[in-house]
């Protein structure tokens, strides 16, 4: 016996040099290295006497992973360039050379390494009356290679493979009314095994006929990206996993390599607002053709394929009598029939198609949150290797451990000037779940005191302490029935036993506040909470951000509520060194100025009859802005170039809130978006210059807000299907949450966002800043990020940015951090 511990280390450099204020050059060298000490596990049928067993000491699986990178931010006139280029080098060593196996030497091993570089330029048009269009060009070509550390491991560990995808796509967003958005892609890919070149489009519509309806649907073609075959890799008999229960055994063995693929999906939803709530409905169907599936084959086929070396049944089945296996008499027959590797096939069809329906309301200080989710995932393959007696994936079936449904809800109540804050959820998963458990419904429920320093939080999950445990066992589990009918035992993996907590956060320090916002959750407008990025919700009151008592933070809290005269200098910079330095300042009189000329051209353009229905726009250095004449009056579009340049125009410039009702009853131009708090800055001549507190959308934002995961996700980048992530909205979040998805899991580029990774207690964690604010809350629709504190963070031995950065860690996924107050800005002087 010996322990199982890994120590992981690693070194990250960023420098960034700035030439003017147009181009940036910013390099990046990061390195990660992990040890750890080889342990296995066999399962004998019983879960009080299976322990650990070791290899002996001295085996080892160590890796080691560098990457190099270098970008340029360019502004090119008015269109912004940037432009990647990459290099990564990971490898690894598996050290079983001191590995013993029923006390005889067994020595084994192999070391594997993968080289990659690539390339990404990413280029933004600027914005055009109503279209706004983007170029994006990519490449990747990587090698792969495995090597035996000794003679006996060739036939299990040995093979090499080059892989190479690029890509050119160009997108135009086009904002054809306030009532309809349309944007569509078109583009050429080419990849290893997808012989030739594969085209590449997609289109998407937001209509919105009323205030209360809104429809999307979108479609997308093209061809998909080839996916890395095994390299020989061949489980060899003392690695395999033992299921002594079901007399079978688990491996993995080398498979066929990819080929031509493509793919097409579409989606469409319905989203009702109703009084104090709404409810949506999506659909979606997306078909793969081609595609590399991993499937359990069983030891009959491969053996007849040939794919199982002269011998290795046998030695399997010495292994399978042995202590070391499952300790049955000796002689005891093991066929290939009992075996079952996981072996990637090519050429096959997979389908997913699904509904989800979901709602929001609010009854009082009640909110309630229903959930109903039904997801079909269906392969099939002509290939004798996918279907036959033997398989484990019937093709035309539910693929193992999908389940066909989810359901849920969840029931938040905080009673008016109340302190405490009660939240209870009830959650259903189907059978056919990835834990291989009959059909389940979990409970949970809290209760959170706001005092007068710090937060008091007690908790309590799966309260039924429904198929709680603590080992993997036969206790519960849903055997696997193959096409033949036959049964095979299986092993379960529990749920998380019945668990309490007692939490108790406080701040500390000058100007510190106690924390305030929902332990929860961020709640909705009305709800009493603080909205999510610091300020009240759309229809705060009076304290709300931006008002006078409000404890709001982020970008709101610069914002002031509309004058009730015309502002005498609209674009005035303010002078608080609190919010504006002397940099930002200069920028921002530099935009005061250009924004000033254009106004008097408008007004020298007036007439008679009014304001002209289309003017010119003009050519800005650090926004863009759209004429809409509006008879009588005008608006004008102000965005400014990135967050960077946003952050000038809050600090610096008087900004103002506008709500709902301030649109109606002053007639107020108010930009069509899909996302909420979209920063789309609008100037008239009666307020001045405004951004509108938008009401969230079905099931969106403020309603899907995470709390912490007790565990690490299995997959943090995995993009939820929902109403709200539609349309616009999933055009933006699918290619960040993919860039953020490549980078950790190999180190791809990210020209969409700037990481920078930071030591702590807890391990190594990471502010991804992203290049466009609106990415945030395009993610929050569609992923899944929880929201937190700082002093919750250190609780756990980590540290975030605030909005509008997200941050990752593995342990605890994508999460934000909600923003301290910040002061008001000046009045101009």
């Amino acid at each position: 016996m010996h322990d199982g511990d890994s120590t992981v280390s690693g070194n990250v450099m960023t420098a960034r040099w700035e030439f003017g204020d147009s181009n940036s050059l910013t390099g990046l060298f990061m390195n990660s290295t992990r040890d750890t000490n080889v342990i296995c596990l066999r399962y004998n049928g019983d879960p009080q006497t299976t322990l650990p067993c070791g290899y002996g000491p001295n085996n080892t699986d160590d890796s080691n992973v560098q990457l190099y990178s270098l970008t340029d931010n360019a502004l090119l006139g008015a269109t912004q360039l940037q432009a990647s280029v990459f290099s990564l080098d990971a490898s690894s060593l598996f050290n079983q050379l001191a590995r013993y196996v029923n006390g005889e030497p067994s020595p084994n091993g192999y070391s594997s390494d993968t080289k990659s570089s690539g390339y990404v330029v990413n280029a933004t048009l600027p914005a055009q009356e109503r279209h706004t269009i983007s170029f994006q060009a990519y490449g990747t070509s990587s090698q792969f290679e495995t090597t035996p550390l000794v003679p006996q491991a060739f036939e299990f560990y040995n093979g090499s493979q080059t892989t190479q995808y690029s890509v050119l796509q160009g997108t135009d967003t086009i904002h054809s009314s306030d009532k309809l958005t349309l944007a569509g892609s078109a583009g050429l890919s080419t990849a290893t095994g997808n012989a030739g070149i594969s085209e590449l489009a997609s289109a998407a519509a937001t209509w919105k006929p009323t205030t209360r309806d809104t429809y999307s649907a979108s479609y997308a073609l093209g061809g998909a990206a080839a996916t890395q075959g095994r390299l020989q890799i061949l489980s060899d008999p003392a690695s395999l996993r033992f299921n002594c229960n079901g007399k079978v055994a688990f491996g993995s063995a080398p498979g066929e390599q990819p080929t031509r693929s493509s793919s097409n999906s579409a989606r469409v939803s319905y989203t009702h607002d109703l009084h104090g709530g709404n409810v949506s409905l999506t659909l979606y169907r997306q078909v793969q053709t081609g595609v590399l599936l991993p499937v359990y084959v069983n030891g009959t086929v491969l053996n007849g394929l040939g794919e199982l070396p002269p011998g290795y049944l046998q030695q399997v089945g010495e292994i399978y009598n042995s202590p070391a296996g499952c300790n049955t008499p000796a002689y005891t027959p093991f066929n290939a029939q009992q075996l079952y590797m996981t072996t990637p096939i090519n050429g096959v069809k997979r389908v997913y198609q699904g509904a989800e329906v979901t709602g929001f309301f609010t009854l009082g200080g009640l909110v309630v949150e229903p959930y109903y989710n039904l997801t079909g995932a269906v392969a099939n393959s002509t290939s004798y290797i996918f279907d036959n007696a033997y398989s484990i994936t019937i093709p035309g079936q539910q693929l193992p451990n999908i389940p066909l449904q989810k359901a849920g809800i969840v029931l938040d109540y905080k009673a008016p000037h109340s302190m405490l804050e009660w939240l209870a959820d009830a959650q259903h998963v189907s059978a056919n779940n990835p834990n291989d458990l009959p059909a389940y419904t979990t409970y949970d429920a809290g209760v959170t005191a706001q005092l007068t320093r710090g937060t008091l939080t007690f908790a309590a999950t799966n309260i039924t302490d429904t198929y709680a445990g603590v080992f993997s066992s036969p206790t519960w589990a849903v055997p696997y029935t193959t096409v033949g009918g036959t049964v095979i035992p299986n092993i379960a993996r529990p749920l998380t036993p019945r668990t309490y907590s007692l939490t108790y956060s406080v701040k500390f320090g000058q100007g510190t506040t106690s924390q305030t916002a929902t332990a929860f959750r961020a709640r909705g407008p009305g709800g009493g909470g603080g909205g999510f990025f610091g300020g009240g919700g759309a229809q705060s009151g009076a304290g709300g951000a931006g008002r006078p008592g409000g404890g709001g933070g982020g970008f709101r809290s610069l914002f002031s509520p509309l004058p009730q005269t015309p502002p005498a200098d609209p674009f005035a910079v303010g002078a608080n060194p609190a919010t504006c330095s002397a940099e930002n300042a200069g920028k921002a009189r530099q935009l005061s100025t250009e924004l000033k000329v254009y106004q008097a051209q408008i007004e020298a353009a007036r007439t008679a009859a009014g304001y002209p229905a289309t003017m010119p726009s003009p050519a800005l250095s650090d926004a863009t802005v759209i004429y809409h004449g509006l008879g009588t009056t005008y608006a004008l579009a102000v965005t400014p170039k990135g967050a960077g340049m946003l952050r000038v125009v809050a600090g610096c410039m008087s900004l103002h809130s506008a709500r709902a009702e301030d649109v109606t009853q002053r007639k107020l131009y108010a930009p069509a978006s899909p996302i909420f708090f979209v920063p789309q800055l609008t100037f008239m001549p009666a307020v001045g210059m405004y951004i509108v507190a938008r009401q969230p959308q079905a099931g969106q934002e403020t309603f899907r807000v995470y709390k912490l995961p007790t565990t690490p996700p299995k997959s943090p980048f995995e993009l939820r299907v929902s109403a709200a992530c539609a349309g616009a909205v999933q055009n933006l979040a699918t290619p960040s949450m993919a860039e953020l998805a490549k980078h950790f899991a190999a180190g791809a580029p990210t020209p969409s966002w700037t990481i920078t990774a930071h030591l702590a207690k807890g391990g190594t964690w990471y502010e991804l800043d992203p290049g466009d604010p609106t990415v945030i809350p395009a993610l929050m629709l569609c992923g899944r990020i929880a929201a937190t504190t700082d002093a919750e963070l250190a609780s756990h031995g980590f540290a975030g940015k605030a909005v509008p950065a997200l941050n990752y860690t593995p342990s605890l996924g994508l999460y934000l951090v909600r923003p301290a107050p910040r002061p008001s800005p000046s009045a101009s002087p």
